[in-house]
């Protein structure tokens, strides 16, 4: 009588898959530990940039301007301006904050249009003139560009 691999019935066809759970059950580990390294690397980027007068959203949804960053034994704590007409102060820790968000919110009322603020009307001034003052640019150019043309002829 052999003994062998070949005469334990439960594993001649199954050796394979058995060192395929195997390879599977360590690399898994290691590609996570890989994957959350990033992350962490990302946030702590995130919180390390950050700065006075941004925008920013924390993973509980609340949105504020920062106004204060403090350093405590605990680590970072940033004191966040909420609200737009009754300014609420909320200090979080930096480890808190999910995003930097964008430092001009649109605002829309009941129907879903876009309400204009004053933030907003001023960029779009802002905008129009620099419009403007490209197209006088260009068409000093074109000028130019005509003008050496027919001089050459």
């Amino acid at each position: 009588m052999k003994f062998g691999l070949s005469n334990l019935g439960f594993l001649d066809g199954n050796i394979i898959l058995l060192i395929i759970i195997a390879v599977l059950l360590v690399l898994y580990p290691i590609f996570l530990y890989f994957r959350n390294k990033k992350e962490q690397d990302k946030q702590k980027s995130l919180i390390d940039g950050l700065k006075v007068g941004e925008y920013v959203i924390t993973y509980s949804g609340v949105f504020g301007k920062i106004v204060e960053i403090t350093e405590k034994e605990f680590g970072r704590f940033l004191t966040l301006e909420t609200g737009e007409n009754h300014k609420n102060y909320v200090t979080v820790s930096a480890n808190a904050i999910y995003m930097i968000a964008n430092n001009n919110p649109k605002v829309y009322d009941a129907d879903g249009k876009e309400v204009k603020t004053e933030k907003n009307q001023n960029e779009v001034v802002n905008n129009e003139e620099k419009l403007e003052a490209e197209k006088t640019i260009n068409s000093k150019s074109t000028e130019t560009s005509k003008s050496k043309k027919t001089s050459k002829k």
